[in-house]
Parts: C-alpha cells; sequence; structure tokens
C-alpha cells in the first residue's frame, strides 16, 4: 500500500539552482533527497500504532515523487572568485575549481509516495509538519507553511480529488526524444550529441523572403515544449574505497562523473500519477534519476 505526503505551495527561498557543473537548473536529485531526507525522518520518529509493538516497516531508497511547480526566480548574480597567478610560476593562471553558487526562489507543491509505508495518517502528518520546520530543500530555507497545506492520503482517488486544482509545470523526461531522433533512418550523418543539442535549440531563423517587409528576420519555434539538459545522474569512475580526509570516514569513496540528460517543461493537468513519479535507481556503477511507470506497491 502507498502513503502519498503532500507539500502544498511550499516556498523556499536560497535554494540551489545548479544541478552540476554542466548546468543551470533544478534537478529532480533535490527532490528525492529531499523525500528520502524525509523517509529517514519518519523511520526514527513514528511510533508503533495502538496494539502494535513493533514500528512500522519503511524501506529507505523506493522513495518516488514529483513536483508542480508554481514560480521560480533567479537571484541577482555576482562575480565569481578570479583567478590568480600562481606562486611558482607567475605566468600560469589558477581558476578556482569551484564555480559561483547560482541561487534562487521557488513555490511548488511536492507529492511524496512512501510505498512500503502503511501507518496511521495522522501521526504521519504530524511528523511531516515537524520535518519541514528544522530541514531544507536543495540546500534553502523553507519558509513556514500553513498546516492546511501539509497532508496525507492513502488513496489514489483522493490524492487526484486533492490535486484537481493545481496549477503548475512538471518536469518530464524527455531522453527517449532526442534517441529517437538520432535514430531516426531517414537522418543523415546524425549522431546523439546533434539531436541533443537541436532540442536544446528554442528558435530557429527562419527568412520568409517579404520584400514588403523591411526586417526580413523571423523566427519559429523548434520544437513544441520547453526542453532543457538537467542531470540524470553519475557514472563511477572507478571502484568506491576508504580515502583520508572525507566526511564519511566509515563510507567508501569514489570519483565519478555527472550524467547529462534531457528533460522537459509540461504544464501539469489531470493526468495518471503513474506517468509523473521520479526515482533513483543504481544500476552496475551508474546512479540514474528515472521517471517511473507507476508507484510499486
Amino acid at each position: 500500500m502507498a502513503t502519498y505526503i503532500v507539500f502544498r505551495n511550499m516556498e523556499v527561498i536560497n535554494c540551489t539552482l545548479s544541478s552540476s557543473y554542466l548546468t543551470a537548473d533544478l534537478s529532480q536529485n533535490a527532490y528525492i533527497g529531499f523525500a528520502h531526507n524525509l523517509a529517514r525522518y519518519l523511520q526514527e520518529n513514528l511510533i508503533p500504532e495502538s496494539g502494535k509493538k513493533n514500528k512500522p516497516i519503511l524501506t529507505l531508497g523506493q522513495e518516488q515523487v514529483f513536483s508542480i511547480i508554481k514560480q521560480l526566480e533567479f537571484n541577482k548574480g555576482h562575480a565569481g572568485l578570479a583567478g590568480h597567478l600562481n606562486d611558482n610560476n607567475h605566468k600560469a593562471l589558477n581558476i578556482p575549481m569551484n564555480p559561483s553558487e547560482i541561487k534562487g526562489s521557488l513555490q511548488h507543491t511536492i507529492v511524496i509516495v512512501l510505498t512500503s509505508l502503511k501507518h496511521d495518517e495522522e501521526q504521519v502528518q504530524e511528523q511531516a509538519k515537524k520535518f519541514v520546520l528544522f530541514n531544507r530543500f536543495a540546500g534553502g530555507d523553507i519558509q513556514v507553511m500553513a498546516d492546511d497545506n501539509i497532508k496525507v492520503y492513502q488513496n489514489d482517488k483522493n490524492l487526484q480529488e486533492a490535486l484537481k486544482t493545481e496549477k503548475g509545470w512538471l518536469i518530464q523526461d524527455a531522453s527517449a526524444e532526442f534517441v529517437k531522433e538520432a535514430e531516426n533512418k531517414e537522418a543523415k550523418n546524425y549522431d546523439y550529441s546533434k539531436a541533443f543539442n537541436n532540442f536544446l535549440t528554442t528558435f530557429i531563423e527562419v527568412d520568409k523572403n517579404d520584400k514588403n517587409d523591411k526586417n526580413k528576420k523571423h523566427y519559429k519555434r523548434l520544437h513544441k515544449g520547453w526542453y532543457f539538459a538537467s542531470l540524470a545522474g553519475y557514472q563511477l569512475l572507478e571502484a568506491p574505497k576508504q580515502r583520508i580526509g572525507v566526511r564519511l570516514k566509515d563510507c567508501p569513496h569514489a570519483f565519478a562523473e555527472p550524467i547529462i540528460s534531457l528533460h522537459k517543461l509540461d504544464y501539469y493537468r489531470q493526468q495518471p500519477f503513474k506517468e509523473l513519479f521520479w526515482q533513483a535507481t543504481m544500476i552496475d556503477n551508474t546512479y540514474l534519476i528515472t521517471q517511473q511507470h507507476s508507484p510499486q506497491e
């Protein structure tokens, strides 16, 4: 049985809007991390229901989540750290490894499903309210939420009814679209990189050949929808091992590189929830953020 936890109209300020060194966007990894943190909190703080001795079973790592974005605003940018000359060789310029952080403000509705939790709705709801009082989202501060904006549902129909008035934007996986275009048999000398970049081009210039038009530059949409590059996971470059100077000493670490994929914005409408949820999976040495077909029962 699935338990749905809804944080309606959550406002966050100064959250991180850079999913990796390569892209500036709101990553789905931030939502998965938020859901996983909530699951850990509930596992530690939920008490057994009356008449039961043991705490409810909550399997970590199976959290699924999607969001309806109402408003997103980037903060005013600022200058990054300047490069400096190498002390040993004054002709060499050292560029800082850490890029400037990209911050912003956000208003959204988050829907989390914990697929292995079956517990009293009121207790889960009270713990969820406590959770947002001292936790953060994507490094940003969660503003005080009204109690009525945090609800728990254990029925798909009730959840559908609760979200019927929601308006905003969904982030959808669009990787299959550029793969399909790259593998189009009619295309000549086409590859995945070209197809990916093609979807990142929103408008193209066209010439209408209108002699009466002094400005001959016209533009048209190349694709229906708003596409952008975003973090889709990480690929290990080596086997994990113990390292010196790390934050978690008992946890093995490994160097990894980000995996960038194609996502798109799609306006929220009443549709099966099975098409919306995102989840983190580990396949071989690759951590992937994927959009699930349906919540696991």
